[in-house]
């Protein structure tokens, strides 16, 4: 249901100054009036380290890290001193979207996904992860079954399944009993090792804790029944810490317990609209809908053909948050003149727009009631997203007042000649033959003047690839795939023919022709490529004195003992 809250855009995220204790035992640096707190600090070394456990990340790592953090606080300070977004109303938008975008995020995770795969199943998941589990199972489906669909009541499956499960435990081969009497088509029941997911979380549980050789079951599933005999067990090196692997396992019980997640969202979505007041504009969402059919239809549509009072048609509100067809405008931008075909019913437009959008605010609006954007994990991705649009902000600035003139153009080109040069390549056909033989025929051939392109018919190449290939076009020596060829052309030179050459086991005879000489493309050819690299030397050495003054002006203090506590 995330995607309710998302509309599938890019996960952007942004940190507010922590505002919280002053202790300076939970200070980890200080940066004017703006702090890193220890908290903050494991957050990013976490995501900085994935594949790390943070008592390995070493104090340089540490260092690294932090110097990250503290740039950023530099480049915020900077925004802040000289106004950078605070005209900008589409900066502003889009910053009041995506804070409210983060914070419904935090609370869905914390009331929702946290519910559905919680950190002790999750580290239950991370031990399974790391047995490897062969196994006999069999199904039994039933007519009520929507998967393993077959003509029996549930209890007469049940009976068969406890009719088996005897069989199962007498077997001295319990894997072929299992696939003579499984009733699963699909033959998933038969995969060894045993996978995670393919079941319910209760299977799971049940195949990693049964001890090897006993034989479990019938359980009872969704319309069937599952039976299955543990053979063996044994441990599997784990490649992965657990906060590495914790979105993947994540990802693999949402998918099990789906349905259990789609009903808590729709009860906090329920309890949440009643409790701000949600309303449906219909006859004005059918009134923009109508507005989106004729921007469609009309040609060469462009985002400013939507009026003043068109934008400010209010399609649904949530307390005093109104949802207008201007936010849709402005959320989409140029992906509207893609999309636009999804907005021009009203059914599609409450489906694609509105809803979202009131599920999103719905769920900020309790999730700053509840102080989830006061969250170390929200608050250290929101910086990030604030961070990245201010410096986008920066490169804008920076880039004004930088011209290239034509003189720079031409020093640079003569002092960079070397990267302009186009080497020496010379034409190349060649006749494959598996044999020295057939390879010698056809230089008598070919020397006694046959056409050499008639002799390739003649004598076509039965070796595939580009091992056999007639027409090698020009070619140079830093051709790797023609080395040998390519070597010997060049050393032969133009207008010849020779062989047979021995290459990898074929036998070829090489005719060469015209010998294009190493040469300096035309500055007309590279002149845009040139302004290009300039131009942005000169904007990167602008950004590091940019840097150097925001760090001289910007002094911090750093907590080494809580730095080297961390982990």
């Amino acid at each position: 249901m995330k995607r309710y809250l998302t509309l599938g855009f890019i996960a952007l995220a942004l940190w507010l100054v922590s505002s919280c204790s002053n202790d300076d035992q939970m200070t980890v640096a200080r940066i004017g009036d703006y702090r890193i707190t220890t908290a903050e600090f494991t957050e990013r070394l976490k995501e900085d380290f994935r594949n790390k456990p943070l008592a390995n990340v070493t104090m340089e790592e540490k260092r690294s890290t932090l110097e990250k953090m503290l740039d950023e606080r530099r480049k915020l300070m900077y925004a802040a001193e000289n106004n950078l977004g605070e005209d900008d109303a589409e900066y502003q938008a889009e910053y009041n979207y995506n804070v409210s975008r983060l914070i419904a995020l935090g609370l869905y995770e914390e009331v929702v996904i946290d519910a559905v795969a919680p950190e002790r199943l999750l580290k239950q998941y991370y031990n399974w992860k790391h047995q490897q589990v062969e196994a006999a199972l069999i199904a039994v489906g039933s007519n009520e079954s929507e998967k393993l669909k077959k003509p029996h009541t549930l209890r007469e499956a049940e009976a068969l399944a406890n009719e088996y499960k005897a069989k199962l435990e007498e077997s001295h081969d319990p894997l072929k009993t299992a696939r003579e009497l499984t009733e699963d088509p699909m033959g998933r029941f038969h995969q060894n090792p045993y996978q995670l997911g393919n079941f319910s979380v209760t299977i799971d549980s049940l195949v990693h804790t049964a001890k090897v050789g006993e034989v479990v079951g019938p359980v009872k599933l969704s319309g069937s029944y599952l039976t299955f005999k543990i053979l063996s067990r044994k441990p599997v090196e784990k490649k992965q810490t657990f906060d590495a692997a914790k979105n993947e396992l994540q990802r693999l019980i949402r998918g099990q317990r789906r349905a259990d997640e789609m009903k808590l969202f729709e009860q906090y979505n329920k309890e949440f609209y009643d409790k701000f007041n949600v309303v449906y504009y219909d006859e004005d969402i059918a009134r923009f809908a109508g507005v989106m059919e004729a921007w469609g239809q009309s040609p060469n549509q462009q985002l400013s053909d939507f009026t003043p009072e068109q934008r400010s048609i209010v399609l649904a509100r949530l307390n005093d948050q109104a949802i207008t067809g201007g936010e849709l405008v402005s959320l989409f931008k140029e992906s509207l003149l893609r999309d636009y075909r999804k907005f021009q019913t009203p059914q599609g437009l409450k489906d694609a727009f509105v809803k979202p959008q009131l599920n999103l605010y719905a769920w900020a609006m309790e999730g700053r009631n509840r102080g989830i954007d006061r969250k170390a994990s929200v608050k250290n991705n929101i910086d990030k997203f604030r961070t990245a649009r201010l410096s986008q902000q920066l490169e804008k600035d920076l880039e004004k007042g930088i011209s290239v003139s034509a003189e720079e153009i031409e020093t640079y080109y003569q002092a960079n000649s070397d990267k302009y040069k186009q080497p020496a390549a010379i034409q190349i056909w060649q006749i494959a033959a598996q044999d020295r033989q057939t390879a010698q025929t056809v230089l008598q051939q070919a020397k006694s003047g046959e056409d050499f392109t008639k002799l390739s018919k003649e004598f076509p190449s039965k070796i595939g690839g580009t091992a056999g290939r007639f027409d090698l076009g020009y070619q140079t020596m830093a051709n790797r795939n023609y080395a040998e060829v390519t070597q010997a052309a060049f050393e032969a030179g133009p207008g010849q023919i020779f062989g047979p050459l021995e290459v990898k086991g074929n036998f070829l005879v090489v005719k060469t022709g015209e010998l294009r000489p190493e040469s300096l493309r035309p500055i007309s050819e590279v002149r845009s490529s040139i302004e290009s690299a300039i131009f942005n030397q000169k904007k990167s050495e602008k950004r590091e004195a940019l840097l150097e003054e925001m760090r001289k002006a910007y002094t911090y203090r750093i907590s080494d003992s809580i730095l080297r506590s961390i982990g």
